[in-house]
């Protein structure tokens, strides 16, 4: 299967069954690292927020 960045369409790959010629969707790995900022910023933001309740949990 082609694995195509549901972003910008780009081919960045392939995964088992090579045989299928079929499209799968992902991230190519530019798009990858800048969505994966964007969700760091927003949970940063978002834990900053007055009244936000910290987790106990250490695997957070």
């Amino acid at each position: 299967m082609r694995q195509v960045c549901y972003v910008c369409n780009t081919v960045y790959g392939q995964k088992d069954p090579l045989s299928d010629k079929r499209e799968t969707h992902g991230l190519c790995p530019v798009h990858y690292e800048t969505e994966l900022k964007r969700i760091k910023k927003t949970i940063k933001e978002i834990k900053s927020r007055p009244g936000y309740l910290k987790s106990t949990r250490k695997d957070w």
